[in-house]
């Protein structure tokens, strides 16, 4: 496993582009025009209500085996190993924090000092019944409540165009910018259109308090906890990770912290 103190430049610069590359893919599918048509769609809308193209991804890092799965007819690349299932399971637990992007402790620990800072702690989870190693868990803050609806560009050219264009914008912000020490990963994101969209409504104040109410959670201070949930509701009453954390201590608990709670929520399972 890759740490924080072995970890090279290289992969640490991929490590920051995955989070990126994430977030540029939640940008798309809340913004092209010919993926909002089917949140439209008055067929599925009936069959589904406030039915919504959605995507939850989730980032980790680690070893995995590669291999082939399929027949003669078909043959698709597939990876193995417990960090396949981790990336998957956050993938997963994206629905219970409404978050589109979950990333967890390892995948935090190897990104750069900047890009760290575009990331919130929202849960400190045990994993495994059968393992005693912890796990912090981050998000990203995205909105996409106001993106303006776009087409897109590359829709109907060849994929012979497509591979080009993606191969020059690969190269101009990769190889050039990078290798002249122009640009840091923290700059490409932050200059990005798309993330400047996604983060338009970000609040550092909100982030403040949920920092506090975060570390009462953890040092089992839940009576405090709870009531500065009126003051996050004030300045976002949408927020995935607090309503994730208020069910876990309202509904699961009734608000009562468990008297062999130790600063971490077992037996995470979703």
């Amino acid at each position: 496993m890759i740490t924080d103190k072995t970890v090279g430049e290289e992969n640490r610069k991929i490590a920051d582009m995955a989070l990126f590359s994430f977030a540029k893919i939640v940008a798309k599918i809340n913004k092209y025009t010919h993926i909002l048509k089917y949140n439209r769609n008055q067929e599925l809308q009936q069959k589904m209500t406030n039915y919504k193209v959605a995507m939850g991804l989730g980032l980790h890092q680690g070893w995995a085996i590669e291999g082939t799965i399929g027949s003669y007819h078909k043959i698709d690349a597939s990876y193995l190993s417990a960090n396949v299932n981790m990336a998957q399971r956050l993938e997963g637990a994206t629905k219970n924090y409404g978050s589109q992007i979950l990333v967890s402790e390892p995948m935090y620990a190897i990104m750069s000092k900047y890009v760290k800072t575009l990331c919130r702690e929202i849960d400190y989870v045990q994993p495994s019944e059968t393992s005693d190693e912890l796990m912090r868990i981050y998000t990203t803050d995205l909105n996409t409540s106001n993106l303006q609806e776009v087409s897109d560009d590359m829709l109907y050219k060849s994929l012979t165009d497509k591979r080009k264009i993606e191969l020059e914008e690969r190269n101009k912000i990769w190889d050039i910018n990078f290798k002249r020490k122009q640009l840091t990963t923290f700059k490409v994101i932050t200059a990005d259109s798309d993330w400047v969209e996604l983060r338009q409504n970000h609040s550092p104040d909100f982030n403040l308090h949920f920092r506090e109410f975060y570390s009462l959670y953890l040092k089992g201070k839940w009576d405090r906890a709870i009531r500065m949930l009126d003051k996050l509701n004030q300045i976002n009453s949408t927020d995935g990770p607090t309503l994730a954390l208020k069910r876990y201590m309202l509904e699961e608990h009734k608000g009562k912290v468990p008297n062999d709670w130790k600063g971490f929520r077992p037996k995470w399972d979703f």
